[in-house]
Formats: structure tokens, C-alpha cells, sequence
């Protein structure tokens, strides 16, 4: 059983604040603490996501409360039994941050001041990219925003801190709890009466 899976999603078509429309699942970049891989499944391959969550005891993501879980819910490739497993053990470090230090983060601006690592610059949105056939390029971004997961994720397990920069550029530590039974425990305690998240 793997420790725990970090993940990534982006979409081929484009979220609007405010708009409700469903977006379409284009690639998500998964990643194995147990055999320290990545893997990479496209839109025609969404059926396989399940398995590879199914045997993570924690499935960690940033901002995956918001965004990717919907995704994944609105692909319909999980059997009920698989989402309640999945949900259950849903672990989302943004909205964790900001329960417990009420700050907003780009996942940028933990990973530049924590690892020394940013995003991969792109040119054009993702789901441009990926109507464009510019396959690769998007990959290696949704490669990258998963690698920068599951780098903050394994810094916080083992130092109980993350570093985060401010819109000045001030560099502040942030205590974190991540090892698995408190990151579920905080999972159900922050998720528990709220509304909002459709994906539960």
C-alpha cells in the first residue's frame, strides 16, 4: 500500500469565476510514494484513474478540494465505492494552509521559497494548449505542478514546516501536521458542515 499519491489535473476547456458549467477532464499526472513514479493518463485513458488511488492511504493535491475533485467526480469513472474511498482520503494542503495560517497561496509560492522549484512557464492556457495539439508542453506543466505536490507535501511530513513568500516577498515559516492520521483527521473536522464542495 503506498504512503500516499500526489496529483494534478488540467482541463480542455477553461474555468470563469462565477460560471457553473462542467469542465472536461484532459490529463492528470499521478504520482507513487510507494514506487516513486509518475504516470500519466490522458482523457481517452480517464478510465483508469481509479486504481491508481485505490491503494494510497492519503491522496494529496493543492486546491484539489476546488477544483480536481470535481473533475474526477464529473468524469464518472469511479464506481461509488471507489469515490467514497477516494473522498475519504482526500488531503488538500491549499485549503489546509489557509484553515490553519489564513493565507491564500499559489502553489508557486510555497515551492520557490521550500524547494527552489517553480511552475514551468507556459505560454498559452492549458486547455489552449492541449486544443492546439501541444501535447508534450502540457504535460510537462501538469508533470510539474504534480512533482511540486508531492515536493511540498514530503517537505512538510518531514520537517512539520513549509516555507511560504508573501506578495512583498517576506519569506515566513509555517508550521504543518501532515502525517497521515492528523492530515485525515483535519480532513474531516474542516470539511464537516461545509458547504460548497459538491464533489463529497
Amino acid at each position: 500500500m503506498s504512503e500516499f499519491v500526489a496529483y494534478d489535473i488540467e482541463t480542455k476547456t477553461r474555468y470563469y469565476r462565477g460560471e457553473h458549467k462542467k469542465l472536461d477532464f484532459a490529463i492528470a499526472v499521478v504520482y507513487d510514494s510507494d514506487t516513486k513514479k509518475f504516470h500519466t493518463i490522458w482523457d481517452e485513458e480517464v478510465y483508469e484513474l481509479p486504481e491508481y488511488f485505490q491503494d494510497a492511504q492519503v491522496v494529496v493535491g493543492f486546491n484539489n478540494y476546488g477544483f480536481d475533485n470535481q473533475i474526477l467526480k464529473d468524469s464518472r469513472v469511479f464506481a461509488k465505492g471507489q469515490w467514497i474511498d477516494f473522498s475519504q482520503k482526500s488531503f488538500d494542503m491549499y485549503y489546509y494552509i489557509y484553515d490553519k495560517h489564513k493565507v491564500r497561496t499559489k502553489i508557486s509560492d510555497l515551492s520557490i521559497p521550500t524547494l527552489n522549484s517553480g511552475k514551468v512557464v507556459i505560454e498559452l492556457p492549458p486547455d489552449e494548449l492541449y486544443n492546439l495539439g501541444e501535447f508534450d508542453t502540457l504535460e510537462d506543466y501538469c508533470r510539474q505542478d504534480c512533482n511540486l505536490t508531492r515536493g511540498i507535501y514530503e517537505y512538510g511530513l518531514d520537517n512539520n514546516s513549509v516555507y511560504y513568500e508573501d506578495r512583498s516577498k517576506s519569506i515566513h515559516m509555517l508550521d504543518v501536521d501532515w502525517e497521515q492520521y492528523k492530515a485525515l483527521r483535519w480532513r474531516r473536522d474542516y470539511l464537516d458542515g461545509k458547504s460548497g464542495f459538491e464533489w463529497r
